[in-house]
Order: C-alpha cells, then structure tokens, then sequence
C-alpha cells in the first residue's frame, strides 16, 4: 500500500481506493500490479490481497493469522520473491500468486522461536504448498471481478 501511495500521489484507505490504485498502475505502466493488502481489513478475519494484469482483476484472500508480531516482518519480501520465481518458471500470473500466497501463508503457520521473543517464517515441508488442484488452496480463495 506504501509503494502504490508514493508512486501515485495518493491516499489508499479503503477496498475501493486499493483497486483503483491497482488499476491505475496496471493502466500507466501497462504491467501487472499486485498491490498487498496486509495492513488494511477489506474483509473481516482476512488478510486480502488485490491484483491487476492483462486488463483482470482479482481479489485473493486467506484467513489471518495471529503471529505475535515478529514473524510478520519480510512477508513482502518473501512473497515477491517468490512471485517472480513462479514467474521465472513459466506459470501464468494468477497461479504464480496464488503459489507465492501459498507459501508465505503456510511459512507463517510454521513459524519457528528464534530468541526470547521473537519467532520467524519457517518454509513448509516437502514442498506441499507446491501441490495446487483447485483454486482454494487450504483458505485462499480467489475471486474475479467482471
């Protein structure tokens, strides 16, 4: 939300000024935007997430989850890496975030105690985030907006 807002000028509050700003970026710089949601509840009891790319778009959603503050921190970072190695494999843009949703979901919930008080993602074992069937994957939901 950070970035969008210094990028356009702007104030993002709400849903509808995160998909305006999701379109708006999509439209300027003729690219895909993920804009994350992390820090705003558009939906109660869910972190949600909105994406723009070839002129669609879409919100993605899973259930919070209480991390007790540390654990949190570099789950941008670690999903747009993630992101763009989906990408470098060859998958399309929406499986590409769902995946990179995926794992930093499922880090969370694996989050290990480094210290007194502080605990870190932790990555899923055996690669099962990888496994995908549908696009509800353990909580994370996908819509698309018409």
């Amino acid at each position: 939300i950070m970035e969008a807002e210094l990028i356009l000028g702007a104030k993002i509050k709400n849903f509808d000024d995160a998909l305006s700003a999701a379109e708006l970026i999509h439209k300027k710089w003729n690219c895909g935007c993920v804009l994350k949601g992390g820090h705003i509840e558009y939906i109660k009891g869910r972190k949600s997430d909105i994406a723009v790319f070839d002129n669609r778009k879409y919100l993605i959603s899973s259930p919070s989850i209480d991390v007790n503050g540390a654990a949190s921190h570099g789950t941008g970072c670690t999903f747009s890496a993630a992101l763009a190695a989906n990408l470098a494999k060859g998958l399309s843009p929406i499986d590409a975030i769902l995946l990179a949703r995926r794992f930093v979901h499922f880090s969370l919930l694996e989050k290990v105690r480094l210290g007194r008080d502080i605990t870190g993602m932790f990555p899923p074992e055996n690669n099962f985030y990888l496994k995908r069937k549908n696009k509800k994957m353990k909580g994370i939901e996908i819509c698309e907006f018409i």
